[in-house]
C-alpha cells in the first residue's frame, strides 16, 4: 500500500497535525506501507525524515490520501477531495467536523472535546467509518512508551509553561511576562518549542544554549516531552498537550488561542472530572489575574492531587495502532 500524508508545519501553524500524522506514519510503515508527505510549509522536510518528502503528486500512483490540516485548500475545498477518490484513491480526514460521507472513505476524530450534536451528525453521516474518542487520541510513540511517574515523587518538581511547537501568537512570551514578580516556591521552566522563534528562543541562543534564568525563578528552556512527564503542574496551550499531560497524569492548567479552542478546553475538562483546568481564552488574563489563577493552583495542593487522580487511565496510548490498522483495511 502507498499511502500519502498532506500536512503542514512551519513557525505558525502545524505541530500537533505533524506529530500525530508522523506517529501515524511509523505505524503505517510498520505494517508494510510505504509511506510519503506533502505539504506547502518546508518545514516540515526535516521533521518526517526519513519519509518521503513528495513535491510532485501523481494521484494514481498512490492508494491511500491522508488529510490532516486546516490550514490549506485541500481540507476547504470538496471538490479536491472529490478528484482524489475519482482518481481511485482512499481518502482519509482527521480532525475535520466538516467533512462528509461523500468527500471522504474514513473519518478519524483524534480528540475526546467535541459537542454532542456534532458528534451524533458525523455518527449518522459516516457509520462506522468515523472513528472518534479516546480510543483514537494519536499521541505520539514518545510520549506512550514511558509511564508516568508517581505524583507523590514529583510534588517538589518545576512548574512546566509551554506554548506548542510554534507558538504563533507569542503566547509563552505572555505567560512569562505576567509571571514576574511571582511568590510561587518552585522553579518556573518557559519551555519553548522546535519551530518556535520568538524572543525568548532567542534569549536563550544568545547565551550561549545553556538553560537561562533571567531573574528569580523563571528559566528558559527548550521544550522535550520528559518536562510534562515530570512537572508538579503543566500551565499550556490547548491542543495535543493536554492529551499528554493526561497520558502522564500531569494537572494541567490550559488556555486557549481562540474561541473555539477555549470551548474545547471547557469540554476536555469536563470529560477529564477536571484534570485538565481550562482557564478560557488567553486574550481574558492580564497580570494579576493569571498569576494568581496560577499561584492558587500551586499552593491548593489538594486541587492538584484531584487532578492527578482524575487523569488516571483516560486511555490506553494504542490510538494510533486502531487507526493505522482502520486505514490499512481499506485496501
Amino acid at each position: 500500500m502507498k499511502v500519502l500524508i498532506r500536512t503542514d508545519l512551519s513557525s505558525q501553524i502545524g505541530m500537533g497535525h505533524a506529530v500525530r500524522c508522523k506517529a501515524l506514519a511509523q505505524a503505517l510503515a510498520a505494517r508494510g506501507a510505504e509511506v510519503c508527505f506533502t505539504t506547502t510549509t518546508p518545514g516540515l522536510e526535516t521533521f518526517v525524515a526519513p519519509f518521503l518528502l513528495d513535491e510532485c503528486v501523481v494521484w494514481h500512483s498512490y492508494d491511500v490520501l491522508i488529510v490532516d490540516t486546516k490550514a490549506s485548500d485541500w481540507t476547504q475545498d470538496t471538490i479536491a477531495l472529490w478528484l482524489a477518490r475519482d482518481a481511485g484513491l482512499r481518502v482519509v480526514c482527521i480532525d475535520h467536523t466538516h467533512a462528509t460521507h461523500d468527500t471522504c472513505d474514513l473519518l478519524v476524530a483524534p480528540v475526546a472535546h467535541w459537542d454532542d450534536p456534532t458528534v451524533a451528525r458525523l455518527r449518522g453521516d459516516f457509520g462506522e467509518r468515523f472513528l472518534y474518542g479516546w480510543d483514537y487520541v494519536l499521541i505520539d510513540e514518545a510520549v506512550t512508551q514511558h509511564d508516568p511517574i508517581p505524583y507523590a515523587d514529583r510534588l517538589q518538581a518545576p512548574i512546566v509553561f509551554c506554548a506548542g511547537g510554534s507558538d504563533p501568537t507569542g503566547a509563552l512570551e505572555q505567560m512569562y511576562a505576567w509571571m514576574r514578580g511571582n511568590t510561587l516556591d518552585a522553579q518556573l521552566l518557559f519551555c519553548f518549542g522546535a519551530h518556535s522563534r520568538r524572543p525568548l528562543r532567542q534569549r536563550y541562543e544568545a547565551a550561549g544554549g545553556e538553560s537561562l534564568c533571567m531573574s528569580g525563578n523563571r528559566y528558559i528552556v527548550p521544550f522535550h516531552h520528559d518536562y510534562l512527564r515530570q512537572a508538579a503542574l503543566v500551565v499550556g496551550m490547548f491542543g495535543v498537550t493536554p492529551y499528554e499531560c493526561l497520558w502522564y497524569q500531569t494537572p494541567m492548567l490550559t488556555l486557549a488561542h481562540t474561541e473555539e479552542n477555549a470551548v474545547g478546553a471547557m469540554a476536555l475538562q469536563e470529560q477529564t472530572h477536571g484534570a485538565v483546568l481550562s482557564l478560557g481564552g488567553i486574550q481574558s488574563y492580564e497580570t494579576t489575574s493569571f498569576r494568581l489563577w496560577v499561584e492558587a493552583v500551586w499552593y491548593g495542593l489538594p486541587l492538584r492531587l484531584h487532578m492527578h487522580e482524575a487523569s488516571t487511565a483516560v486511555f490506553d496510548g494504542q490510538g494510533v495502532q486502531r487507526v493505522a490498522a482502520a486505514i490499512m483495511e481499506l485496501i
